[in-house]
């Protein structure tokens, strides 16, 4: 039968429809249309596909890490999508910073510097003593090249202390909490700036705090989980929606030779299978994770923990 049929049911299935985009706004779209999608990429570890925002690998020296200093005593911004819904609590927030630490404001939203044609990383490894990392939402899982940038800055020797504003599960993503000034870590926006007043000011409280968090104990694993989420889950992403595709098709196949014609008879299906296994559970397991593959892995829990978000490999095996 495979032999002779399969080539032309494989083809005759019907289309899948994914959803694919790194933009937190994807997350409400998958949701509204779970009945009709079959599967999703996103930025969030719901998704089929746990996309990763992180486009470098890093390697970190520890002779290199905070040789360059700062021209400017200054807290940079790179703001420029200034119409998202929290724009404006993200623009007022680093103005109010703005009042305690001299400002630097690159993009459109508050700008008052022209960034140099060598881009924001060459700013922050010269121009930067702070750098806000403001996501233009707070939502989980969504942490976007804002975050990763401030740490791969640290590559070429800046000496800048990144305040980060986003995900609320940031900490989730494994790098040592020390590595940044996590906003929620404070009460208000008055505070913060108190804070990073004070690290201004007083520059060896600044040393203190910058050589603790790129500390020789956490460099190892600042790169290890770094470069993790570029393997992982952004190098990866092309390869491991291919993965989806072929799984999906080929459970929904093997399940059409078993009988099932579409997705809404499976309770019926499962139950004539039942009796015709004998109820024996290894085969009615095996026949429960076909359908998994083939119709559940929409969006839901621990879907970033599925085969098809662990796929990688070495670069340096031949």
């Amino acid at each position: 039968m495979d032999k002779e049929f399969a080539n032309t049911i494989w083809k005759e299935m019907a289309p899948l429809k994914i959803v694919f985009s790194y933009e937190q706004y994807t997350v409400g779209v998958v949701n509204q249309h779970i009945d009709y999608i079959d599967i999703s990429g996103c930025s969030h570890r719901n998704c089929s596909i746990f996309c990763g925002y992180n486009f470098n690998t890093i390697q970190l020296d520890e002779k290199v890490i905070g040789t360059k200093k700062s021209t400017h005593n200054s807290l940079c911004s790179f703001i420029s999508n200034c119409d998202v819904i929290d724009a404006a609590r993200r623009i007022q927030d680093v103005l109010k910073l703005s009042t305690f630490v001299n400002g630097r404001h690159y993009g459109q939203c508050g700008k008052n510097v022209a960034e140099d044609s060598r881009g924001k990383l060459y700013e922050l490894e010269h121009n930067c003593k702070f750098y806000t990392a403001f996501e233009n939402t707070r939502k989980e899982d969504y942490v976007t090249e804002k975050f990763f940038e401030g740490i791969k800055a640290i590559e070429n020797g800046a000496k800048v202390l990144m305040i980060y504003d986003g995900a609320t599960n940031v900490e989730s993503f494994g790098f040592p909490k020390d590595v940044f000034i996590n906003r929620n870590d404070f009460s208000s926006v008055d505070e913060l700036g108190k804070y990073l007043k004070s690290l201004s000011e007083d520059e060896l409280l600044f040393n203190q705090t910058f050589l603790r968090a790129f500390s020789k104990q956490n460099i190892p694993i600042i790169e290890k989980v770094f470069n993790y989420h570029y393997l992982k889950r952004t190098d990866t992403t092309v390869c491991r929606m291919c993965t989806s595709i072929a799984e999906v098709k080929l459970a929904r196949y093997l399940l059409y030779k078993c009988g099932l014609f579409e997705k809404a008879t499976w309770g019926e299906f499962r139950e004539r299978m039942k009796v015709l296994l004998s109820n024996e559970s290894n085969r009615l397991s095996i026949l429960d994770s076909m359908f998994e593959i083939a119709y559940g892995r929409v969006f839901k829990k621990n879907l970033s923990e599925t085969n098809w978000n662990d796929y990688s490999y070495n670069y340096n095996t031949p």
